[in-house]
């Protein structure tokens, strides 16, 4: 139940007996399968249109399968590290997130409840708390000078896809201190750890 659905590596062949079951087990509801893309489910997509299932695009995704190297080099990357660097906010890795998560689950609802819709995923603390815990989220921010969250990131990772479903920052911060593109950033600090 994330904004952005991660799936594990699937032919897709189960899919019209997936269907039939959640179509009988949930007659009232529809049956969607989110975040799906060429690049990476494109045997699961091709099942879908078998099934004649409707592709309808619902969000932009952002893929990203670059070396470090050539990360480094690009010149959006080198603008986002300067802005970042001059912030002066403290990075805080996964180990030292416990306890800040009530903060990231107020950043994140502030920006995907409140702004944009109540249907996005309204996760609680203990939700938060125990994936943490569990390590199914890998949570990491930057705080500033307060020990105040600004900024945050999750990502959660299936084989070589790392995607960043759970974020948020402070809304009430200028748009001149680039909050958005230290929590975007974080998701590209974690893939090359």
């Amino acid at each position: 139940m994330l904004s952005t659905n991660p799936y594990p590596k699937w032919d897709g062949k189960e899919i019209l007996s997936v269907i039939i079951f959640l179509q009988s087990e949930y007659p009232d509801h529809a049956v969607v399968f989110r975040s799906l893309n060429d690049y990476e489910h494109d045997n699961l997509l091709n099942q879908f249109k078998k099934t004649n299932y409707d592709l309808i695009v619902s969000r932009q995704v952002y893929l990203y399968d670059n070396t470090e190297q050539e990360w480094l080099k690009h010149i959006n990357n080198k603008k986002d590290m300067k802005l970042i660097r001059r912030s002066k906010l403290r990075y805080v890795d996964h180990e030292d997130m416990k306890p800040f998560l009530s903060q990231a689950l107020d950043l994140y609802s502030s920006l995907y409840i409140k702004k944009y819709t109540k249907l996005n995923p309204q996760f609680t603390l203990k939700y938060f708390k125990e994936s943490y815990e569990l390590g199914v989220i890998h949570f990491h921010g930057y705080l500033d000078e307060t020990g105040l969250l600004k900024a945050f990131s999750g990502q959660v990772t299936i084989g070589n896809t790392i995607p960043s479903p759970i974020l948020g920052y402070d809304l009430t911060a200028p748009k001149k201190d680039g909050l958005y593109i230290h929590a975007a950033h974080l998701s590209l600090l974690r893939k090359f750890k």
